[in-house]
C-alpha cells in the first residue's frame, strides 16, 4: 500500500470511531444516563482483558488466526469505517471521561461564544484522531522497524515489563 491509501484508510477508521462515540453519547444522554455509565460488570471485564493482554504481550498466549488467509478484497474504506465503528463501541466509555468536560464547556458557551465552542470541539476531534491517522499512515514503516527491533533482548524485557504493568493495573 502507498502512503496516500494508508492515510485515507486511517482517516476512515478514525471517522468511524468518532461517529460511534457520538452515537453512543447521543443515545445514552437521550436515555437520561450519564455518558459512559455502563454498569458494574465493566471493571471485572476490563481486568480480565488486562490479564489476557499481559499473556499476549509476553507470548505466553499466541494470537489466533481466526480469519485464515484473507484476500485483499473488502479491505477498503468501508472495512476501515466498519472497524472504526467497532472500535468506537469499545472506546466510547473511556472517551466520555475526557469529552464530558469539554462538552460541559461547549454547551455552556455555545450561545455566547459559538466560534470558541466549535473550536474547542474541533480541537478535541483533531487531537483524538491525529494519532490514529499518523499511526495508520506510517504503519508500514513502523512495522519494518518493529520487525528489526523485535529480535533484540531489550525489546523482550520491555514486553515483560509492559505485561507486569497490565497485571498491576488490574489490581489497583
Amino acid at each position: 500500500m502507498d502512503t496516500k491509501r494508508d492515510f485515507w484508510l486511517s482517516t476512515c477508521f478514525s471517522l468511524g470511531i468518532l461517529v460511534m462515540i457520538g452515537l453512543i453519547g447521543l443515545v445514552t444522554s437521550l436515555m437520561g444516563r450519564l455518558m459512559g455509565d455502563v454498569g458494574s460488570w465493566v471493571e471485572p471485564a476490563i481486568g480480565v482483558i488486562f490479564i489476557l493482554a499481559a499473556f499476549f504481550i509476553t507470548d505466553i498466549l499466541k494470537t489466533p488466526n481466526l480469519l485464515g488467509n484473507v484476500s485483499a478484497k473488502g479491505r477498503g474504506a468501508w472495512a476501515a469505517l466498519s472497524l472504526g465503528f467497532l472500535m468506537g463501541i469499545a472506546l466510547g466509555p473511556c472517551s466520555f471521561a475526557f469529552i464530558a468536560l469539554i462538552l460541559g464547556i461547549v454547551f455552556s458557551s455555545v450561545g455566547l461564544r459559538f466560534i470558541y465552542a466549535l473550536g474547542l470541539l474541533l480541537a478535541y476531534i483533531i487531537g483524538h484522531s491525529l494519532v490514529i491517522i499518523l499511526g495508520g499512515t506510517f504503519a508500514g514503516r513502523v512495522q519494518r522497524y518493529l520487525n528489526w527491533i523485535n529480535k533484540s533482548k531489550g525489546t523482550k524485557i520491555l514486553r515483560y515489563v509492559c505485561a507486569l504493568l497490565c497485571c498491576w493495573l488490574d489490581f489497583i
